[in-house]
């Protein structure tokens, strides 16, 4: 994570936009895992926590199945790089603000110093 971080913060991005980035291959990654336990499992109830941890071992083998796909990588994986785009766009946009507030208000203080 050291070296995302230092990569993303010579890009420009603050505190904020970083977590824009993170938070969305974190909801990339884990959406496909919750999504397919509730579709596969829905209106089922789990007696026991053997049952439960059955269910979720076969979520993770459905998503483990697209490793035979060429590059062989699970569902998670994709969805999680998906969902770092969408943070990236989110945080390029958030950025973008950002420096126009800045101009703004150096323009500003140019003004009000003449």
């Amino acid at each position: 994570m050291g070296i995302i971080k230092e990569r993303l913060k010579h890009m420009g991005y603050n505190v904020k936009e970083r977590a824009y980035i993170y938070g969305g291959f974190i909801v990339g990654a884990i959406a496909p895992i919750v999504g397919a336990k509730y579709l596969l499992f829905n209106g089922t109830e789990s007696a026991n926590w053997a049952e439960e941890a059955i269910k979720w071992g076969g979520v993770l083998l459905v998503n483990a199945s697209t490793m035979i796909f060429p590059p062989h990588m699970p569902a998670p994986v994709y969805t999680g790089l998906a969902g770092v785009t969408i943070g990236t766009v989110a945080a390029q946009g958030s950025q973008r603000k950002r420096y126009e507030k800045e101009k703004t208000l150096e323009k500003i203080t140019k003004e009000t110093s003449e």
